[in-house]
Order: C-alpha cells, then sequence, then structure tokens
C-alpha cells in the first residue's frame, strides 16, 4: 500500500512541474503530503504523514503555512488548515 501513495504523489507533482527531493524516495510514504509553495518551482516536502494529527503539527510549526499546501492522497482531497488543526477541502484534481 505504501508503494501506492508513493506512484500517486509522483504523478500528481511530475503532472504539475512540481520538483520531487532525492530524500523522498529515502522514507516511507504515508497518505498526507506537502507541497511547499513558496519556491519556484514548488517543491514536495520530503517528509510524508500517516495520521491528520501529525501533519497538522506539521503545519503549526511552519512561519508560513499559509505557503504549504496538504494533500490526502488516500482518499484524493486536498487538506485546509485552520491554524490548528487540518480538515478535508475540495477533491484533487
Amino acid at each position: 500500500m505504501k508503494q501506492r501513495y508513493r506512484h500517486h504523489i509522483e504523478h500528481f507533482c511530475h503532472a504539475r512541474g512540481i520538483d520531487i527531493p532525492s530524500s523522498f524516495y529515502r522514507l516511507t510514504t504515508s497518505r498526507y503530503a506537502a507541497i511547499d509553495e513558496s519556491t519556484v518551482p514548488s517543491t514536495l516536502v520530503a517528509k510524508t504523514w500517516f495520521n491528520k494529527e501529525s501533519l497538522s503539527y506539521y503545519l503549526s510549526g511552519l512561519a508560513r503555512p499559509d505557503t504549504v499546501r496538504a494533500f490526502d492522497f488516500h482518499e484524493g482531497y486536498e487538506m485546509l488548515f485552520d491554524g490548528d488543526d487540518v480538515k478535508r477541502g475540495p477533491p484533487i484534481q
């Protein structure tokens, strides 16, 4: 199942011109992934998360969480961060 997430994340990034850091391939891939849009081109965050709480913790520690978009590649939705928690947003297109 973990490889399935990796394949979906890679396909998503390649289709949108998002850079994938080489360190992404050294870690186990989980369902939640984040894209840093403060860089040009946008870059995939190398770490992925298994649960929403861990993703929320990561986003809450960022100086500018509004520059990072998070996605649930298990259910196919963007995740929206409200400053405390992540909630399901629009479907991934």
